[in-house]
């Protein structure tokens, strides 16, 4: 293969990556959110909205409804993690585009005891796709939270484009 091929080759792969993605410098994209506050009592299928923003690069996290849209084609990583300080059982699952992607069970068996729940998950998601966090086979029950204390969270990040 003579250098013109190459360079030929190379034009040819960067046209399409660039088609795919837009300008370099817009391919890096994260996203992390706390709940701050308490939001009083959680009912079946409730959106949990994470409002506090840490990083939101990419401008695809809307703190206000509390969903991720995928700025690209790509595999995505996404985190979260629910914790619960009175005594019952919270489950939570991480939507995509409203199916069930994976859950999360967070249970405190009294007062005395807290719990943890959460998930990581890697998810190819085409660009526009949405994802949330939502209750579900759970009614009635608080998510601890409050402005010193952070336990809840949602997170993601682009690990290569598609």
């Amino acid at each position: 293969m003579d250098i013109a091929s190459i360079q030929w080759s190379l034009q040819t792969i960067l046209k399409h990556f660039f088609s795919r993605v837009g300008n370099i410098d817009n391919i890096g994209m994260a996203f992390s959110a706390a709940l701050d506050h308490n939001p009083g009592i959680i009912s079946l299928y409730d959106r949990i909205v994470f409002n506090k923003v840490y990083i939101n690069d990419g401008n695809s996290y809307n703190n206000a409804t509390g969903i991720f849209t995928a700025p690209y084609d790509g595999a995505y990583m996404l985190s979260f993690f629910i914790a619960e300080f009175q005594p019952g059982q919270i489950v939570t699952r991480l939507m995509l585009d409203g199916v069930n992607s994976v859950d999360s069970v967070a249970e405190s068996i009294d007062s005395d005891h807290n719990d943890h729940g959460g998930n990581v998950v890697i998810l190819k998601l085409n660009m526009g796709q949405q994802v949330w966090i939502e209750t579900y086979n759970t009614d009635n029950v608080h998510i601890s939270a409050a402005y010193n204390y952070l336990y809840d969270t949602f997170s993601g990040f682009l690990l290569y484009g598609l």
